[in-house]
């Protein structure tokens, strides 16, 4: 994904947009969910590979975010007319 230009000035009318993601990415973060749940299960205590699984599903979604933005959580910005009235 190429990192946009420092120098080149966001406004209204072309906004930076994260890339979409496809569903590839989540699918696999769950597979090596799944993967790390079952070695830990049979390697350890139940409750441990449950906390690891959860870790792991935690990280993913961490990169996910870092990949490819917050997408729809991301707070608008507030209209002039709310400063006008102050």
């Amino acid at each position: 994904m190429p990192l946009p230009d420092p120098t080149r000035h966001v406004d209204g009318e072309h906004p930076i947009r994260a890339s979409r993601m496809s569903l590839a990415g989540p699918v696999s973060i769950v597979a090596v969910a799944l993967i790390v749940f079952t070695v830990f299960w049979a390697t350890t205590t139940p409750s441990m590979a449950v906390i690891m699984a959860l870790a792991t599903l935690a990280a993913g979604a961490v990169l996910l975010v870092l990949v490819f933005g917050t997408g729809r959580l991301r707070v608008r910005a507030r209209s002039p007319e709310l400063w006008r009235r102050r």
